[in-house]
């Protein structure tokens, strides 16, 4: 065998393949990607032409590259640099693998990552040689904010524990909508040069989507609350200087690592559930992670396992109560509402407030909206001849609208059980945004021009609820019960007078232009006699009746009676 190398080599040498032309015509093989070597007894260095010419590198650079280089690492990295050079050269290390900024001709910094070692020739000269990569050009640092790719999270090497930052912007999809994704990416470029600022461009990563992360030195719950807030100030301030056309936030999640303990999918997992349970919790808010959080999120993963089965399983679990509405003059039951029930076998009853959000996130609010539907509608028509005039009414989403079939399901459904389409309300939730009105009015005026009834559930609480009473076909709203109980008992008298004054325009704008008025939470005999002397039509809350089966309602023969059936239960 070593004969024929031997003779492999004669014929390379023969044919003027020396080791000089072989460098140098590797050398030309790439723009970025630079082959060197260092003779390191003369300390003679020889790099290829391109790395000579991109860098600036003088014509005297072979007799003084070691120091001359040093000049071109940028401060910040020349301790690692140098560092990781001197454990190789002195045997501590058999191989050179360092990551760091050089500046170029231009004077600008650029990322490299250097790979080497010491090879010997044929007589046992030492040679330093490798090879430096441009990581500008290889997809390692993200094009739209700067930061680091996510995939370069996984290759770095934790020796330490530290505090993990994960900003995620609140409502990306509406910024893209509204500006393009050139401006929009803008937003990220902007978000990303805060954190690079703050933390340096070593130290941050763009996650996938509107995500991106810093790596911090350990701190304290509230050192990273004030640095999330400072983020936020500081990006909100910009925002404003560029002139966004748009109003948008972002939620944070923190976890600290400690990488003797946990994996990097411990840490991503962790930094995710902590930043999915701020965005639930409020836009713009910011939460640690901790076991809580995860036993929070173990819940929910439950109960969207159980959700999913029960639907599988003919709706199962699923039932609906009815929240009666009464007319405020003889307090005489003029409606009900539907409210949509869950029960698991290992779960136990599951708040609408948990389970409502999975359906509409997991995709599962469709099929359940028109299970909804069909059990209200066969439920109006066996009232409708004991009960006739009764308005009942059941909750709608966004999502549900958006659905091709869902208005022709109703419209169907109503034709079907040969209902009074005026004595149907379709309360729009607070999920059905003002983001495009014009299409939302298309949707729902099928609706309106047969006759039914549509309210704006929780008025008050959104500035978009004014644009929806201008633009879509509204007839009635429902005025927020967090206006309702706040009216007393808070000890603050202006906070008071505030609500109340609320509450009244609002009623007194209803009557001029012709919409209903339902004011809901009426839970205590003293915030009864405050909205009876504001002249509201309907009433509705705990004070005068719980939500009740279809059932204990016949029973009753829809004649309750104030406070027979009142009383959180």
């Amino acid at each position: 065998m070593s004969n024929k190398i031997e003779r492999n080599k004669d014929d390379f040498e023969m044919k003027g393949f020396t080791e000089e032309i072989l460098f140098s015509g590797l050398s030309m093989a790439s723009e970025n990607v630079y082959l060197f070597k260092t003779d390191i007894e003369n300390n003679y260095a020889v790099w290829s032409e391109r790395a000579v010419e991109y860098f600036g590198l003088p014509e005297d650079y072979r007799h003084r590259m070691y120091h001359l280089w040093m000049e071109h690492v940028h401060p910040d990295d020349l301790e690692g640099y140098c560092e990781d050079i001197f454990a190789v050269m002195q045997g501590k290390k058999t191989k050179h693998y360092c990551q760091y900024r050089a500046r170029n001709a231009e004077g600008k910094y650029v990322w490299v990552e250097c790979v080497g070692g010491i090879q010997r020739n044929a007589e046992g000269k030492p040679f330093f040689v490798g090879v430096m990569t441009r990581l500008d050009v290889t997809g390692k640092y993200d094009t739209v904010t700067n930061c680091l790719s996510f995939q370069q999270f996984y290759l770095r090497v934790f020796s330490k524990e530290h505090s993990i930052l994960l900003l995620g912007f609140d409502g990306f999809r509406k910024a893209v909508n509204n500006l393009g994704y050139t401006r929009s990416n803008g937003l990220l470029n902007l978000l990303g040069s805060i954190l690079i600022a703050h933390f340096g461009s070593a130290n941050t990563y763009r996650m996938t989507g509107d995500e991106l992360m810093a790596v911090l030195p350990v701190m304290s719950n509230e050192e990273l609350e004030f640095l999330f807030h400072q983020i936020q100030k500081e990006f909100k301030s910009a925002c404003l200087n560029r002139e966004f056309q748009i109003s948008i936030g972002f939620s944070g999640g923190a976890a600290y690592y400690d990488p003797r303990t946990e994996s990097k999918e411990d840490i991503i997992r962790h930094l995710e559930h902590s930043l999915e349970y701020s965005k639930h919790l409020e836009k713009e808010s910011f939460t640690v992670f901790s076991s809580v959080i995860e036993e929070k999120h173990q819940r929910v993963g439950k109960i969207k396992y159980a959700l999913a089965a029960a639907i599988k399983d003919g709706f199962s679990g699923f039932s609906l109560v009815y929240q009666p509405v009464f007319r405020s003059g003889d307090h005489r039951i003029n409606g009900v509402e539907a409210l949509l029930r869950f029960r698991d076998v290992e779960l136990g009853n599951v708040s609408p407030v948990e389970f409502v959000p999975i359906l509409e996130e997991g995709g599962m609010i469709r099929e359940v909206g028109l299970w909804v539907a069909g059990k209200v509608m066969k439920q109006k028509a066996i009232w409708e001849t004991k009960h006739p005039g009764l308005m009942v009414g059941f909750n709608v989403s966004l999502k549900q609208l958006h659905c091709d079939d869902f208005v022709k399901e109703i419209m169907r459904l109503i034709r079907e059980y040969r209902i009074n389409p005026c004595e149907v309300v379709l309360e729009l939730t607070e999920s059905c945004k003002m983001d495009d009105p014009v299409e939302l009015r298309k949707i729902l005026m099928p609706l309106r021009e047969m006759g039914v009834e549509i309210y704006l559930d929780d008025f008050g609480i959104e500035q978009s609820n004014f644009t929806a009473v201008k633009e879509l076909p509204i007839t009635g709203v429902k005025i927020d019960h967090s206006f309702v109980r706040v009216m007393v008992g808070t000890g603050d008298t202006r906070k008071d007078r505030v609500n109340r004054a609320i509450v009244t325009s609002i009623n007194y704008m209803c009557k001029q232009i012709g919409l209903k008025i339902v004011i809901e939470g009426v839970e205590t005999e003293e915030i009864d006699r405050i909205v009876s002397d504001m002249d509201i039509e309907y009433l509705q809350g705990y004070h005068y009746s719980f939500p009740l089966t279809a059932e204990a309602l016949e029973k009753s023969g829809f004649d309750i009676q104030e406070k027979q059936y009142g009383g959180r239960q």
